[in-house]
C-alpha cells in the first residue's frame, strides 16, 4: 500500500470517529441536567407565586393539575413555575435525549414562615402575651390581658385561621355598676334642670367629718364611708386634697345617689323603680318590671302544654366596657310590651312592643337619659285588665292622671360607673379608715369630748 493511500485512511478514520467523540461529550450534559433536576424532587410554592428552576435541554413539560401550576420552558436552561391556586400536583419533565424526570410540587395558601413572624413581631408589643409556632399553626397564650389588646388578638383571630387562641379570660375582670331609675316627670318638670340623683329620693339632716387621715395620692380621689345610727344617715369623706385635721360641717345632705332636689318636694317628680344593675365586662345586665301571660298550646300529640310570655318594660344593658381615659361604651336596648286586647285569642290578649337599640359613651358618673318609651295609649288597658294597675311601675305610670292626660313623661336615666378593685382602696387602710371614723362617732352620744382629741357636736334639726 502505498503512503498516499495509507494517508486517506488515516484521514477517513479520523472523519468517523469525530462525530462519536461529539455524542460521547453530550451525554455528560444529560446526565448532569437531570442531576440537576434530581435536587428539585419535591418544591414548596405560595398561591400567587413564581419561580424561575435551571434546566438544562428541556424540550416538553406536562403538568397533573392545571389549576394549581402552570409551567412553561422559557429556552434550553430554564422552566418557569406559577403557582396558581392551594393543592398538590406533579410536574414532568422530558429532555432533547429522552431522558425524563418528575417533580412534586406543593402549593401553600400563605407563606405560614413569614406569617409566623410578622404575628410574633405584633404579639410582642402586646403585654402578658406570648406566641409560638406549632406546625403551620400559631398558638397564642397570656393572661390579665386588657380590653383593647382583646379586640385586637380578636381581630387577627378572625382573619388568620391557623392562629389559636388560649389567652386566658378567667380573673378579676372589671366589673360595672349601673343606677337605673324610671321617673316620671311633669312637663313644666322637664324644662326644670335642677336634678341632682342620689338614692335615698329626699334630703337628710347629717354631718360631715373631714380630715387628713388617709390621703389617696395615687388615684387622687377622695374616700368615703357611710354611717347609719338608725335615725339619719351620714357620709364621712376623706378628699383627696388635704384638709385640716377634723373639719366638721352640719348641713342638709344626702347618700351619695340618693337626693332628687326640688322636683320631688314640689311633686313633680315621682320615682316609679330605681334598681341597680351589675355586669362583668362585656357581659350583660338586664331589668324586667312587668309580668307573665300564659299562652296555652298543643303539641302534635295534642297534649296540650302552658307557656308564660313576658311583658312590660324591659331593659338591657349589652357588652359594657371602659377605657383607660375613663370612657365607658355599651349598648342598650329597651322594649315596652303591653296586652292588646283587641287580639285575643281564647282570652288571651296579644302584645304590642316598641323596641329601641342604641350605643352610649359616657364618663364615669356621667347620666343617659332616655325618654318617649311608653305611649299614653296603653294607659287605657289599666281599665281593660284584671290587675293590670298592680303590675310595678307600669301600674302606678299608667294610674297617673298627669300621663293619661299627657302633662308628664316617663323618663329612664342610667348612670355608668366602674367598680374597681383597687388593693389601696379596699385593703387594709381602707378597713382601718372605716374602724376609726366608727370609733370617733360613737362618743358623740353617750362620752363627753376630750380635751386631747377633737371632737364634733351634733346640732339638732332647727338649731
Amino acid at each position: 500500500m502505498s503512503c498516499k493511500t495509507t494517508c486517506l485512511l488515516s484521514l477517513c478514520a479520523l472523519l468517523a470517529l469525530h462525530p462519536c467523540a461529539h455524542a460521547s461529550r453530550a451525554v455528560p450534559l444529560d446526565g448532569e441536567a437531570a442531576a440537576e433536576a434530581a435536587t428539585f424532587t419535591e418544591l414548596k410554592l405560595f398561591a400567587g407565586e413564581s419561580r424561575v428552576l435551571p434546566q438544562r435541554n428541556a424540550s416538553r413539560l406536562a403538568v397533573g393539575d392545571g389549576k394549581v401550576l402552570s409551567a412553561a420552558v422559557l429556552d434550553d436552561r430554564e422552566i418557569l413555575l406559577m403557582a396558581n391556586a392551594p393543592g398538590e400536583t406533579t410536574l414532568h419533565v422530558w429532555s432533547r435525549g429522552g431522558r425524563s424526570h418528575r417533580l412534586k410540587i406543593v402549593v401553600q395558601g400563605n407563606d405560614m414562615a413569614r406569617v409566623a413572624r410578622d404575628l410574633e413581631s405584633f404579639f410582642r408589643d402586646i403585654p402578658n402575651v406570648r406566641s409560638r409556632s406549632i406546625g403551620d399553626n400559631i398558638l397564642i397564650e397570656g393572661a390579665d390581658i386588657a380590653d383593647a389588646d382583646r379586640d385586637r388578638i380578636a381581630e387577627i383571630v378572625k382573619r388568620f385561621p391557623q392562629v389559636i387562641d388560649f389567652t386566658s379570660r378567667v380573673g378579676f375582670d372589671r366589673m360595672f355598676e349601673f343606677d337605673v331609675r324610671f321617673v316620671e316627670i311633669s312637663r313644666s318638670g322637664l324644662e326644670d334642670l335642677g336634678i341632682d340623683w342620689t338614692t335615698q329620693g329626699k334630703p337628710l339632716l347629717g354631718f360631715e367629718i373631714a380630715g387628713d387621715l388617709y390621703h389617696n395620692n395615687r388615684e387622687g380621689r377622695a374616700v368615703s364611708a357611710a354611717l347609719d345610727d338608725g335615725n339619719q344617715r351620714s357620709e364621712v369623706e376623706i378628699a383627696a386634697d388635704r384638709l385640716r385635721r377634723f373639719t366638721t360641717r352640719v348641713s342638709v345632705v344626702g347618700s351619695l345617689f340618693g337626693r332628687l332636689n326640688l322636683l320631688a318636694q314640689k311633686g313633680d317628680a315621682v320615682i316609679l323603680a330605681q334598681p341597680r344593675l351589675a355586669a362583668r365586662n362585656r357581659g350583660t345586665a338586664s331589668f324586667l318590671a312587668g309580668g307573665e301571660i300564659p299562652v296555652a298550646t298543643a303539641s302534635a300529640t295534642g297534649t296540650p302544654s302552658v307557656s308564660f310570655k313576658e311583658y312590660g318594660i324591659r331593659l338591657e344593658i349589652l357588652a359594657p366596657v371602659a377605657d383607660d381615659s375613663g370612657a365607658i361604651r355599651a349598648r342598650i336596648k329597651t322594649e315596652v310590651s303591653a296586652l292588646d286586647r283587641s287580639v285575643a285569642v281564647m282570652g288571651v290578649p296579644g302584645l304590642l312592643s316598641r323596641r329601641t337599640e342604641t350605643e352610649f359613651n359616657l364618663r364615669e358618673g356621667e347620666t343617659l337619659a332616655l325618654s318617649g318609651v311608653i305611649s299614653r295609649d296603653q294607659a287605657k288597658d289599666v281599665s281593660a285588665v284584671p290587675y293590670l294597675g298592680e303590675v310595678p311601675v307600669l301600674g302606678n305610670l299608667f294610674r297617673s292622671t298627669r300621663f293619661q292626660n299627657r302633662e308628664s313623661e316617663l323618663v329612664v336615666f342610667l348612670t355608668p360607673r366602674v367598680l374597681r378593685n383597687d388593693p389601696g382602696l379596699v385593703g387594709s387602710a381602707a378597713l382601718e379608715l372605716e374602724r376609726r371614723a366608727d370609733r370617733s362617732l360613737v362618743p358623740l352620744q353617750s362620752e363627753p369630748a376630750s380635751a386631747s382629741t377633737p371632737r364634733s357636736q351634733v346640732v339638732p334639726a332647727g338649731e
